[in-house]
């Protein structure tokens, strides 16, 4: 009775490691903890650039981001192929063309990532983008004057550079 469950036990075990008989997950290998971002960052700068590994070359992975933070400002996952290895997607984290970062207002972004390549499991990891002070005076509140406590003197406000920019849209 003992040699017959023994048996059965190493069956299990070699049908468990047999090649083709699992799935496997897709992986990001290199994915950061922590990411350091000043709030100068002008929209379009790189925040992390990941890889995406696939087990398999039978398509590109889906790679998406979500915040916790309502209207955060990165733009969905861009994915490009590694011209190396098949196998292989760089996915990358940029801003958003209307990103305005103030570390005083919002110092921490938590952001998760699903990655999927095509006939495997998703996997789920974080990135956490930690907003520091930049060197551009910012002025959150207007000034008042010694003389007119009331009104308001000076008052600057962050604007994106460039045609169109008090049009700009979030997707």
């Amino acid at each position: 009775m003992g040699t017959h469950r023994s048996l059965t036990f190493l069956l299990l075990l070699l049908g468990l490691c047999a090649p083709g008989t699992y799935v496997t997950a897709t992986a990001l290998p290199d994915l950061p903890r922590v990411v350091a971002l000043s709030e100068d960052a002008m929209p379009g700068t790189r925040v992390a650039e990941v890889t995406v590994s696939c087990s398999n070359a039978s398509g590109s992975p889906n790679v998406t981001l979500q915040s916790t933070e309502p209207g955060h400002p990165f733009n969905p996952i861009a994915i490009s192929a590694d011209p190396a290895n098949a196998t292989m997607f760089l996915a990358e984290v940029t801003l958003h063309a209307c990103a305005e970062l103030n570390a005083r207002k919002m110092n921490q972004y938590s952001l998760t990532l699903w990655a999927a390549c095509p006939g495997e499991e998703e996997v789920e990891e974080r990135l956490f983008v930690q907003v520091t002070a930049g060197q551009v005076l910012r002025c959150d509140t207007p000034f008042a004057s010694a003389v007119q406590a009331s009104k308001p003197q000076h008052s600057a406000h962050a604007h994106p550079p460039g045609p169109g920019a008090g049009a700009c849209q979030r997707l």
